[in-house]
Parts: structure tokens; sequence; C-alpha cells
């Protein structure tokens, strides 16, 4: 990823291998980047702890179920007779780790004094890992040894410096134990890179950007010492007790409390927000071997157990994103970040001008990207609400019209409701004047083919004339004689025309409901009374026509 040419006093970026990798980074889609590093002394093991950490999150992106249940189970016991496991993710991949061949599988390691890694290196397939339920993209990189006699002070704080500044997490590599020299190795960048990134603050701050103080005081975020080939754990020992004395050596050298004043130590808690070391027994006599082929069984399984608890450690939710005083560094940010900083070493040495404007840079980049993300997060905000407003209004829209729709409905019910009772009624009324013609059919037939029948209807005529006669005579003091007695149905009508006028009415006309002069029904063939209600005598009738 960045080429270091000593020679020449150059550094530079592989812009082919950045583009790859940039493109990838958009394939997968996650939008944060972790970056975990290793740097150290020349022929420390470096690469080889790096095809360890490449083997297990190959496993554990294949395994993911099985993975889980590995984080969580307990650690196997140690001491006395008590063996390791062989984990699932260092056995699965194969007898012979990838490094160890020549076919690009891994981390290229070997034994030996010869050097494999030069310039800085990132693995090009990142590892998508939930870091606290956020999905951040892994890198894993290699650097070139450092701190070696063919490299100057500036030369080494170089690597060290572009490591620092990118790493989300600095895995710092050193042989048997912590020294004061190798962490004043150290020195040399943090003291001018504080420098740096405080004047770089004051800009912008200047600039109106506010900055986190604690930030600006610890602007890197975890370093951790990886100590190779401790030899100093007990047989006896439990992981715990191990770990206990891993604490012990890192305060002995590192604690501020326990150096003098302005010391590296002091500085290192000054500029990491988080110092961790961890022990790593020797891995075996026949990885030191120039001619070995990378067989897992070779390996010391103290030094398996111990690596197996280490990359736990490291990949689990401890692991932060990227961040540059406070701001996280995005997918899209990192490549344009990594040519600032290494701008920053373009000659193969810190320059103070130079790594104070890269700085100032990334965080202004870093800050333009927040800004933008607000403003489109709140866009998206203020977008859902519009949508959501209108899909509320095309309801009560829709609901309306039901409701408009639901009243037109049982209008339309209740007038179809109407037409078919009226035309029920108006069938009922057809069916009852058909069942009247039907009789009076059957009546006048019935009298047409009687003899008697003639005869029978005059009769029947005539007492229904003397009913009304007699009705009109109990009602009325004026008496309506016919001018031609024998036209019986003439007689009928008149009497009865005159009898509505003058307010009386008849009930029935049927042969029961004749009504007599007293009051009483009529049957065919009574005498009607002599005389009127209102005693008249029957000289004083007179005759109209």
């Amino acid at each position: 990823l960045v080429t270091l040419n000593m020679e020449e006093r150059k550094v530079e970026v592989n812009e082919d291998a950045l583009g790859r990798l940039e493109k990838r980074l958009k394939e997968l889609g996650a939008q944060r980047v972790a970056i975990v590093s290793v740097m150290g002394a020349f022929r420390t093991g470096k690469s080889f702890i790096l095809d360890l950490m490449l083997r297990f999150l190959r496993y554990e992106a294949d395994h993911p179920e099985e993975a889980e249940a590995a984080q969580n189970a307990e650690v196997p016991a140690r001491g006395g007779d008590a063996e390791f496991p062989l984990p699932a993710w260092m056995a699965s991949a194969g007898v012979t780790l990838e490094g160890a061949t020549d076919d690009s599988d891994g981390f290229r390691f070997k034994g030996g004094m010869d050097a494999c890694t030069e310039g800085v290196w990132i693995w090009s397939e990142p590892f998508i890992r939930k870091l606290n339920g956020v999905p951040v993209a892994v890198l894993l990189m290699d650097t070139q040894g450092a701190w070696d006699s063919n490299m100057t002070k500036e030369q080494s704080a170089t690597i060290f410096g572009l490591t620092a500044v990118l790493s989300s997490k600095l895995i710092y590599n050193i042989n048997m134990q912590i020294q004061e020299d190798k962490v004043e190795n150290l020195a040399y960048f943090m003291r001018f890179a504080q420098a740096a990134i405080r004047k770089a603050s004051s800009e912008l701050e200047r600039s109106g950007q506010k900055l986190n103080k604690d930030d600006i005081d610890r602007p890197f975020q975890a370093l951790d010492f990886l100590v190779r080939d401790w030899r100093h754990f007990r047989e006896d020992w439990n992981v715990d007790q191990c770990k206990d004395q891993m604490e012990q050596h890192l305060a002995r050298h590192v604690n501020p409390q326990n150096t003098i004043e302005n010391s590296t130590a002091e500085a290192l808690h000054g500029m990491f927000q988080r110092l961790k070391c961890f022990c790593l027994p020797h891995p075996g006599l026949a990885i030191e071997r120039e001619t070995w082929t990378g067989k897992v069984s070779d390996i010391n399984h103290d030094f398996i157990r111990f690596t197996d608890l280490y990359v736990r450690e490291v990949f689990t939710d401890a692991l932060k994103p990227k961040n540059i005083l406070g701001s996280e560094l995005s997918t899209v940010t990192f490549p344009l970040v990594l040519r600032d900083f290494v701008s920053a070493f373009h000659d193969a040495a810190p320059a103070a001008m130079s790594f104070t404007q890269a700085m100032t840079n990334c965080t202004v980049l870093l800050a333009k990207e927040t800004a933008m993300k607000n403003y489109t997060k709140k866009m998206d905000e203020a977008m859902e609400m519009e949508a959501e407003a209108e899909r509320r209004r095309r309801a009560e829209v829709l609901q309306s019209e039901g409701d408009r729709q639901s009243e037109v409905n049982l209008a339309q019910g209740k007038m179809q409701s109407a037409q078919l009772q009226a035309k029920g009624e108006a069938e009922a009324i057809r069916e009852r004047a058909r069942a009247t013609a039907e009789g009076i059919r059957l009546l006048s037939s019935a009298i047409s083919e009687s003899k008697a029948g003639d005869k029978a209807v005059a009769l029947r005529v005539a007492e229904q004339y003397v009913a009304a006669w007699k009705e009109m005579a109990r009602k009325s003091n004026t008496i309506i004689v016919p001018a031609n007695p024998s036209d019986a149905s003439g007689m009928v009508a008149t009497a009865m025309s005159i009898f509505k006028q003058v307010g009386g009415g008849i009930e029935s006309y049927g042969s029961s409901d004749i009504p007599s002069a007293d009051g009483r029904n009529a049957s065919p063939g009574d005498a009607m009374p002599s005389e009127t209600d209102d005693g008249d005598s029957a000289e004083q009738r007179s005759s109209s026509s």
C-alpha cells in the first residue's frame, strides 16, 4: 500500500493497490473502518502473528455461529498435565499456515535472517465484523521492520508515525520483554506528533471548529505491547495468573507512577487512549529454522493457547473504528487520509509543518463528512416525515371516500327497499283486484245461468232501495219517491246519491248489513214503517222526478 525507498528517501502511495482496496470497500458497503497493525523491530515475527490472525478472521467469517459459541466458551485449564485442544479456527484451514508458502494466501513469513516485508502492506480483503452492533470493515496492516542498523531514527519514526496515525489498534511487537530502549524508540515521533497535533488543533479551533480536549491530549487510540518468546510463565500457573504477570510487567515499565517525570512512559499515556501488554511464550524451535514449512503441528501448544486468547481479545468490541481527533474515519475518507499522511512523510522523515498540515486537512475533511452525513440524515428524516404526512392524508381521503360511498350504498339500499315494498303492495292490490273481478265474473255467471237469477237480483236491489229509503226517512225530513218505481236500479242510484249529499251514508250493502228503521238489520221482505220519524202522515209525502 505504501512504498518506502530508504536510499532515495521517498515515501509514496501505491495508487494501484489503494484503488483496488477502495473499490472492495465500496462493494462491501460498510461505513466504518478499523485497522489492526503490527510493527516492531526487524525479524521479530510480525508477519507470523498476522498470518495467524488472518486464519482466525477467515474462520469466523465462514462460521459465524460456531465463532460466537467459541467466543463465549470457557478458557481451557492450564497447568500440570492439562493439554490445550487445537482451536477449530487453527485446525480447519489445513495443516500448513498460508504465509509459509509463496502463493499469496497469507502474510508471507519465513525463518532465518532475511526480511520479508518492505513498506506498509494491507491485506486486500477486508473482514466485515460487528463492533458494538455496527458493521465495520476490519483491515490487517503489516509494516517493514524498524530500528535496525540500516535505518536512521527519522526513517524508523516514519514507519511508526504512519502506522500510529492510521491504526485503530497498534500492536508493538517486542522480543523477550519490554525494555527502556524499546519504549524510547517511540519517543522521537510521539513528542514531535504531540506538538504538531496541538498546533493543528489550535488552528482548527481558531477557524471555529470545536474539538474534544481528550481527543487532542490523547490523539491515538490503542497500543498493545506484544511480548514474544516470554519465558516467565510457570508450568503450574493457570491463565489468570499468567495475565496478572503481564499487567505487572506493563506497570513496571510503562506506568508513569513508577517512572521519572517527563519520561517516555508518561508520554505514551499522554498519546494513547489505551495501553495494554500481552505475552506469548516461544512458539517452538522448529519455527525459527529457515527450512520450516509452516506445519501447524510444529507450533507449541502453550503458544497456541495464548495466541487464541489474544486474537479473541483483539477482535471483540474492544476494537474501535478508526478516528482522528474524535471524528471516525469512513471507508470513503480512508484513501484521502492515507494520501495526506503519506505526503507528510514524503521524504522519509517526519516534518512538523507537513504533519501539522496533514492533521489539519484530515480533521477538516472528516468534519465536512460528518456535517454532510448529519445533513443527509436530517433531510432523510424530513422526507420521511413528509412521506408519512402524505400517507396519512391519503388514508384520510380514502376513509372519507369510503364513508361517502357507504352513505350512497345505504341510500340506494333504502330506495331499493322502498321500491320493492311498493312493488309488493301494487302486486297485492292487483291480486285483490283480480280476485274481486273473478268474484264478480263468477257471480254474474251464476246469475245468468240460473232461471230465477234475474228475479233474485231485482229482489236484492229492491231490498237495498228500501233500506236506503228507510235510512233517509230516519235521518231527514225529505221523502224521495222515484218517478219510475219499476226501474229498480235507477231508483237505488238516485236514492243513494241524494242520501250522500244530505250527509247520510250506508255502511254496507251486503245481505246482512242493511239497516232497518229501528236500528236492526233489515232482512228481505221486512215491511217499511208507515210514518216518518218526525210524525208526518203519508198524505204529506210529495212526488219528485
